[in-house]
């Protein structure tokens, strides 16, 4: 899908931009004049095929998940995760792929893939934040940081 993406969309796999889409949808309900007054916004909300190919992936993505979850009988199966908890954490996970400037699949297939510096640095650095968070967890649930 990268050579595609980049040779037709002119512009790499990842999903961060269609969460942005999704946020600016808001403002097409506004009149046009009060749109200019949002210009980061307005360039997401009006329809443009390079930053709205990334819905149907994403939605495709979703899909692909539950049912695969679904054939495993795994649905809901995160225990310990209520409904808020998780929709604020999927929050968290948006906003930060959009203050890094991608999300995970777009630095790890994206901008590794095309050598971007950036993406050489966050990749491993959510990596390590995954293992941080991982030991404190652990730690913190009574479980030793040795798993036997």
């Amino acid at each position: 899908l990268q050579l595609p993406a980049a040779l037709v969309m002119e512009t790499l796999l990842g999903s961060a931009t269609a969460f942005q889409v999704c946020s600016s949808a808001w403002l097409n309900l506004l009149p046009d004049a009060h749109r200019s007054s949002y210009p980061y916004f307005n360039a997401f909300a009006t329809p443009n095929p390079k930053a709205w190919w990334q819905l149907p992936y994403v939605v495709a993505a979703v899909i692909i998940a539950y049912g695969a979850s679904k054939a495993d009988s795994d649905v809901g199966g995160a225990t310990g995760v209520g409904f808020w908890a998780a929709f604020l954490g999927g929050f968290v996970i948006i906003f930060a792929s959009r203050l890094g400037g991608g999300c995970t699949s777009g630095h790890g297939l994206s901008g590794c893939a095309i050598l971007l510096v950036q993406s050489w640095i966050a990749v491993p650095a959510m990596f390590a934040g995954g293992i941080v968070t991982a030991v404190v967890w652990q730690v913190a649930s009574g479980g030793s940081f040795f798993v036997a």
